[in-house]
């Protein structure tokens, strides 16, 4: 019972801290957000894994070994995904709003919008699975855990717990914003800085965008070894070096018009249609990004 007044107290206070206008609660919220869908399906898989164990379709080593890996979320989400626990796109999404998680409580940074979209996810996620996923294992009950649950419910201002979900509930349906709307908006400021570059710093000049953004983004990485002064990488940099995207007038035209489909389809669907539309317009974006940096970091010598 004590395990499930931590999951109710930190909802509680994950759900209210989204709802603020500030943007370092929403941070928090996010933070919260994260922790309990992730302890939530590591006891709803390791309680999948256990059942297969009994029922010898599974060797106590194999199960083991697997266990002993979950502490990288990554294993987690894995064998969530390979059990059938969540689908492949929820499993997608699960792991972009993890990154986002890390680059929150690591860096202290995140873009806004995108700290927006995993909470509205990860909302709508555990209202669809918060109460199946919590009966997962056996809980023990005492006076002390009883007179905890009271006091939760009493700061909630909830008659019984599964009210939560009906705040989670709240929260979507009181957003301005649809999740697949925020996606569209990440990926159209990304094109908006790239455009207003190549107007002001590039000089209206197509290969210079793509030379800089392109060497700045793979100086940062293999020359300085910085964690891109707050912007976290999400590609891998060896292997990406042959896939990068250069951009032109044309192609941007065309993009817009792929980032306006992502706001017509189901949440999986236009995650994934933002992930593909990313792996090619974030780099160049962070390259920019890393160019204005690297530019005050000199003029700041200079003044000295």
């Amino acid at each position: 019972m004590r395990r499930k007044n931590l999951y109710y107290a930190q909802l509680g206070e994950a759900i209210a801290l989204a709802q603020s206008d500030i943007f370092e609660y929403k941070r928090i919220s996010l933070i919260l957000f994260d922790n309990i869908v992730e302890n939530l399906l590591r006891s709803k898989t390791i309680s999948e894994l256990h059942h297969l164990l009994v029922m010898g379709e599974l060797d106590k080593c194999d199960y083991k070994n697997i266990i002993n890996e979950f502490d990288r979320f990554g294993n987690i989400i894995t064998h969530a995904k390979g059990l059938e626990i969540v689908s492949i796109g929820e499993a997608s999404i699960i792991n972009y709003c993890h990154t986002s998680r890390n680059n929150l409580y690591h860096n202290l940074f995140e873009k806004e919008n995108v700290t927006e979209y995993c909470i509205l996810f990860y909302a709508g996620f555990l209202e669809k699975y918060f109460f199946d996923f919590l009966e997962t294992g056996i809980t023990g009950y005492s006076d002390k855990s009883a007179k905890a649950s009271e006091t939760i419910k009493c700061k909630e201002n909830i008659k019984d717990f599964e009210e939560l979900t009906n705040k989670l509930n709240a929260y979507i349906s009181a957003s301005s914003i649809t999740s697949q709307k925020i996606l569209s908006e990440i990926l159209m400021d990304y094109i908006v800085t790239i455009e207003d570059f190549y107007e002001c710093d590039a000089k209206e000049d197509w290969n210079e965008v793509n030379q800089i953004a392109k060497n700045q983004y793979f100086y940062d990485y293999e020359i300085k070894k910085q964690k891109n002064k707050g912007l976290n990488y999400r590609s891998i940099i060896p292997k990406f070096r042959q896939k990068w995207f250069d951009v032109n007038e044309e192609k941007l035209k065309k993009l817009k018009q792929q980032i306006q489909e992502t706001e017509k389809v189901n949440i999986e669907l236009s995650f994934e249609k933002f992930k593909n539309l990313n792996q090619k317009l974030e780099p160049i974006y962070i390259g920019i990004m890393l160019y204005y940096s690297e530019q005050e970091y000199q003029a700041s010598l200079n003044e000295d």
